[in-house]
């Protein structure tokens, strides 16, 4: 019974996290034009170390990401230089190192601006280590935003 709870408590959010996996979050998934949505990078087991690519596609502008200013409120070693790499042509890479391991939940985010149509967000590469230097698996959904273009026939 509670497996199905958990589920139907999921539904509210516009994507889930599986099991020992890291996974992508929105709370919306129907933005207004120009505005700035995060999107938070999550996991249900600490990790030892991340680094990912996340891919931002359609009318939209990556604007920022956790970064060393802020990585320790997600769990990561703020000696560790974690600032993201923003390129200009939709992608992102994020990282972190926790020595510790405590580095779980939400451990990061990125931003972008909707302006309009279709916006599709993923992980298109990385890796990611539990506390124990296990892998951790990347989840391969992408969140959608916005609707498609009604004209667009492609």
């Amino acid at each position: 019974m509670k497996p199905i709870l958990f589920a139907l408590f999921v539904v509210g959010f516009s994507y889930t996290v599986s099991a020992e996996s890291i996974s992508l979050v929105s709370e919306t998934n129907m933005p207004e034009p120009n505005q700035e949505i995060t999107v938070q990078i999550q996991t249900d087991t600490p990790l030892g170390c991340m680094g990912l690519f996340i891919t931002v596609t359609g009318d939209a502008t990556i604007t920022g990401a956790v970064s060393t200013a802020d990585c320790n409120i997600y769990g990561w070693d703020p000696d560790w230089p974690t600032d993201p790499y923003i390129d200009p042509e939709g992608w992102v890479y994020v990282s972190g190192v926790s020595w510790l391991g405590e580095a779980n939940g939400v451990v990061g985010y990125i931003k972008f601006c909707y302006n309009s149509g279709e916006v599709s967000v993923s992980i298109t590469e990385g890796d990611a280590f539990d506390a124990d230097c296990e892998p951790v698996s990347i989840s391969d959904e992408t969140l959608v935003f916005g609707e498609p273009d009604p004209n667009d026939f492609g």
